[in-house]
């Protein structure tokens, strides 16, 4: 009985320090989750910032916020991604009249089967112009 409640208190420990971690990260980076299909799961405010997005997202397809000339440059890092590769880039994206540096990165998220099944992008404004 002692060895579950310190096994317990130990999960608990992780979880709390887990949440802190996605915590930081939510406040201090652009986090989109998307399925297979590029559509969003979840988005925080910087990435909705980013984008332009207003309300709510999840459900919308990435590519309906990119500017006919990211979609190229997406569609091969996608492939990519899907294929199981994870994949950084730098680049510069216009919304709004403002120029934004993004550092960014697509990794793949694996199931217990070791399937993919959702792709997590983590980007970083370097600078904005």
């Amino acid at each position: 009985m002692e060895e579950l409640q310190t096994t317990q208190e130990e999960s608990a420990r992780r979880e709390l320090d887990m949440n802190g971690i996605i915590n930081a990260l939510n406040y201090s980076n652009i986090v989109i989750e998307l399925n297979l299909e590029a559509d969003i799961i979840n988005i925080n405010e910087n990435a909705k910032l980013l984008l332009g997005a207003t309300g709510v997202v999840d459900g919308q397809n990435i590519r309906s916020f990119l500017k006919q000339e990211e979609l190229d440059d997406f569609e091969e890092m996608w492939q990519k991604v899907i294929n199981g590769e994870s994949v950084s880039k730098q680049h510069s994206v216009l919304r709004s009249g403002k120029s934004y540096i993004i550092s960014e990165s697509y990794t793949p998220v694996y199931n217990e089967m070791d399937e993919i099944y959702k792709v997590l992008n983590i980007g970083v404004e370097l600078e904005n112009v």
